[in-house]
């Protein structure tokens, strides 16, 4: 049965080991052994990246070098399976996005702990950090993807957007959407007991960040070797 993986990483800062191990490494795992019948879509979500503060001087940049290092990872884009792409270059994804968030609720969003945990302490929220994860699932839905190689703290984000899919499948009577597989097959699909999560060097009990508030505790996959081993 033909399969469809989709994964991305965020272009609001440089990509750190924990993004490697946590994301790029597993997609090419996953990209080199593909069957004939399945597709991959790898792509940088920018859109993401204005939901929290950001240097918008170095957005653009950021998005060109992040992609530079799939290449330089392995990624290879010369098959017909593979799909490398900037999330805002598809309209389709901001208006799929639109529509379900008219069939999406506030107290189920209210209870994602990304948002509760980006939030925490700041007097001005966006309602793009709010909505972020219905955005994750229009990125998701419009592909019909059916895995999606994501740290432990994506849980949430997956099991709404499965929520979503059903319940406006349920709601139209039809198979509008194809539902991403649950949790646990997700799992499996990956071959881990549970998700990925790389902590931070300064830190353990948070992951690793792209965050400038964290510097030492994280290692950037252009920090050279002397400044890897300091941290």
């Amino acid at each position: 049965m033909s399969k469809r993986i989709l994964t991305g990483i965020r272009a609001n800062g440089d990509i750190h080991l924990g993004n490697y191990l946590g994301a790029i490494k597993p997609m090419l795992d996953i990209s080199k052994n593909l069957d004939s019948s399945d597709q991959f879509f790898m792509f940088v979500p920018d859109l993401h990246s204005i939901t929290t503060e950001v240097d918008y001087s170095k957005l653009f940049q950021t998005t060109i070098d992040n992609i530079k290092i799939y290449l330089a990872a392995g990624l290879e884009t010369n098959s017909k399976n593979i799909f490398l792409y900037r999330q805002s270059m598809i309209p389709a994804h901001s208006e799929m996005a639109w529509l379900l968030s008219c069939f999406s609720y506030f107290g189920e969003l209210s209870r994602m702990t990304q948002f509760k945990d980006k939030s925490e302490g700041k007097s001005n929220v966006s309602v793009g950090l709010f909505a972020y994860p219905i955005m994750m699932a229009a990125d998701i839905l419009l592909y019909s993807a059916d895995y999606i190689p994501v740290g432990d703290d994506q849980r949430q984000h997956i099991e709404l957007t499965r929520d979503l899919a059903i319940r406006i499948n349920n709601k139209f009577d039809s198979k509008i959407f194809t539902p991403p597989q649950p949790w646990d097959k997700q799992l499996d699909f990956v071959d881990q007991q549970e998700g990925i999560r790389i902590r931070s060097l300064s830190n353990p009990s948070k992951k690793m960040s792209k965050s400038v508030m964290d510097p030492k505790g994280t290692i950037l996959l252009k920090d050279n070797p002397e400044e890897a081993a300091k941290k």
